[in-house]
Parts: C-alpha cells; sequence; structure tokens
C-alpha cells in the first residue's frame, strides 16, 4: 500500500473546503484501496486550528511537510472555483523536490 497526501486550498473558505474535499477523498479511496489518504483538513487542522488563528503559518508548514515528507505521492486536488492555493504550491514544490509522485485527483477519480 502507498501513502498519499492530499493537497487542497482551505483558508479562503474552512467550512466549504473541507466538505469538497472530504468527497474527493471518499472517491479516491473508493477506487484506490491500495492508497492510504492523508487529508489534513481531517487529520490535523482541529489540533493545528490555534496555530491557524494565531497566523502561526510557519509552524502549520512544518507539520504538513512532514507529513508530505512521509507520504508516496503528493495528489493535487483543484476545485474548479480555485486554482492552486498558495499552500498548494508550496506542498507541490516541496514533494518536487522530495522526487515524491504527484498526481491530479482528477485522473484517480476517473
Amino acid at each position: 500500500m502507498k501513502m498519499a497526501y492530499l493537497s487542497y486550498p482551505y483558508t479562503d473558505n474552512p467550512p466549504v473546503r473541507i466538505a469538497e474535499v472530504t468527497r474527493i477523498a471518499h472517491k479516491i479511496m473508493e477506487k484506490h484501496k491500495d492508497i492510504v489518504l492523508i487529508v489534513p483538513h481531517l487529520a490535523i487542522d482541529s489540533m493545528i486550528e490555534p496555530f491557524i488563528k494565531n497566523k502561526d503559518y510557519l509552524f502549520v508548514a512544518v507539520w504538513e511537510l512532514e507529513l508530505i515528507k512521509r507520504c508516496d505521492i503528493l495528489i493535487l486536488g483543484c476545485p474548479l472555483d480555485y486554482g492552486l492555493s498558495p499552500g498548494m504550491v508550496w506542498e507541490w514544490a516541496y514533494a518536487k523536490l522530495l522526487g515524491k509522485e504527484i498526481v491530479e485527483a482528477k485522473e484517480l477519480m476517473k
């Protein structure tokens, strides 16, 4: 089994983005039972919420980068009304630097 980090926008509208990424995660999980998904919106956001409110983005970034480092794949999930968020750009860049496999969520949901 492979472990994958599902990258998705968050800060522009957290409640909406959480609902969207949850639907995407379920679709991927249905089609790819050999992938263990890490969805930061669901896995760690409640723990790091105080740091986000205090704008301690460095702390948040370190947590998220550590998760990416431990995953085999980075999945980019881009909503139709939004391109890559700034956070997704640095997640992508870090995964690329580490030589991780990078795929788009829409490819995995086919």
